[in-house]
C-alpha cells in the first residue's frame, strides 16, 4: 500500500517491484522520522526561550510582589520559600529538559542524553506534585480529616517512583556492545516511565476530585473560603494539563513506533507540562493578590470601626 501511494494512481509499477517495495517503505518512514524529529527541535528551541522569559517574570515577580511590596529584606530564605523553590525548580527542569530534547532529537542513540532527560523528568513531576499537595493541604483536611496522613504516606513514594526513570538509562551508560542488555533496560525505563505515570495520574486525580467537590460544596453552602476557593480553581485546570501531559508521554511510547513521530509526542507533552506548571504560576499570583485585597479590607474595617468608636469633641 506504502508504493502505491508513493507511485501514484495510472503509473505503472516496475518489473522488479517485489524487490523495490521494502526500500521505498524503509526511505519514507525515515522520510518521517526526520520530519518529526525536525518539527521536534524547532518545537524545543522555541520552548526553551519562552520558559527562559517565564522564569525571568518568575523571579521578578518574586522581587517585586512578594519582596520589595511587602517591604521585606531580601534574603535567600524570603527568595526561597518551598513554593517558589518548587515552581522555580519545575521551570528550570523543563528549560533544561527542552534543551536536551534539540540534541537528542538528532541524536537519539545517545544513554547519556536519555539519562539527563528522564532525570528532568522526574524533578519536573516532583515539584508539580509536591507544590500542588503543599497548596491542597488544607483542602483534602477540610473534606477528609482523616485522609491527611494517608495522603503524606504516599507522597514518600514520590522521590523514589519519579526517579527511578532515570536508573535504567544511567545503566545503559555502561553497557556500550551489550545489545541484548541495552534493549532489557530500555524496556525496564519504559516500564518505570509508564509505573510513574500511573502514579502520577491517580495522585493528580485524586486531587482533582478534592478541588471539584471542594468548589461544588462551597458555592452550596455559601461558606467559602476565597484563597482555598482560588487553590481549588487553579489546581483543577493544573491538574488536566499536568494529567493530558503524561498520558501523551505514555501514548508515545505505545502507539507509535517510528521514532520521528514518538519524539514529536514526547515534545508535545513537554509543552502541556508548561501549561501546567503556569497555571500554578497563575495560583500563587491569584493566591498573593487576594490575600493583598483582604489585608486592605481588613485595614480598611479597622480604621472605620476606630472612626466610629473614636469620642467626638465637644
Amino acid at each position: 500500500m506504502e508504493c502505491w501511494n508513493l507511485i501514484g494512481p495510472g503509473q505503472n509499477l516496475p518489473e522488479n517491484a517485489s524487490d523495490s517495495m521494502p526500500t521505498i517503505s524503509l526511505r519514507r518512514r525515515a522520510q518521517d522520522n526526520n520530519t518529526g524529529t525536525s518539527i521536534s527541535t524547532v518545537i524545543s528551541f522555541i520552548a526553551a526561550g519562552i520558559i527562559a522569559l517565564e522564569l525571568f517574570a518568575l523571579i521578578l515577580y518574586i522581587l517585586v510582589a512578594e519582596i520589595y511590596q511587602r517591604r521585606k529584606a531580601f534574603t535567600i530564605k524570603a527568595f526561597f520559600t518551598p513554593a517558589n523553590t518548587l515552581l522555580f525548580v519545575g521551570l528550570a527542569a523543563l528549560f533544561t529538559m527542552h534543551i536536551l530534547n534539540v540534541f537528542y532529537s538528532s541524536d537519539e542513540s545517545s544513554p547519556v542524553l536519555a539519562a539527563l532527560i528522564q532525570f528532568c523528568l522526574g524533578t519536573i513531576e516532583l515539584s508539580y506534585t509536591f507544590f500542588s499537595t503543599e497548596r491542597s493541604q488544607l483542602i483534602v483536611a477540610t473534606l477528609y480529616p482523616h485522609r491527611a496522613n494517608l495522603l503524606k504516606r504516599v507522597l514518600a513514594a514520590a522521590p523514589l517512583l519519579y526517579y527511578t526513570q532515570a536508573l535504567p538509562y544511567i545503566v545503559i551508560v555502561f553497557l556500550a556492545g551489550n545489545t541484548r542488555a541495552i534493549e532489557i533496560c530500555a524496556k525496564i525505563g519504559q516500564a518505570c516511565t509508564n509505573l510513574a505515570g500511573v502514579y502520577l495520574i491517580l495522585l493528580d486525580g485524586t486531587l482533582l476530585l478534592c478541588f471539584a467537590a471542594f468548589v461544588r460544596i462551597s458555592r452550596e453552602t455559601g461558606l467559602a473560603n476565597r484563597n482555598l476557593e482560588q487553590v481549588a480553581r487553579y489546581g483543577i485546570g493544573a491538574s488536566v494539563f499536568f494529567v493530558l501531559s503524561i498520558a501523551l508521554l505514555m501514548m508515545a511510547f505505545v502507539e507509535f513506533k517510528d521514532a520521528g513521530r514518538r519524539q514529536l509526542l514526547k515534545t508535545i507533552a513537554m509543552c502541556v507540562v508548561d501549561l501546567a506548571l503556569m497555571t500554578l504560576f497563575a495560583m500563587k499570583v491569584a493566591v498573593n493578590r487576594l490575600e493583598r485585597l483582604e489585608a486592605l479590607e481588613a485595614l480598611e474595617k479597622t480604621k472605620a470601626s476606630e472612626h466610629t468608636t473614636k469620642p467626638r469633641k465637644n
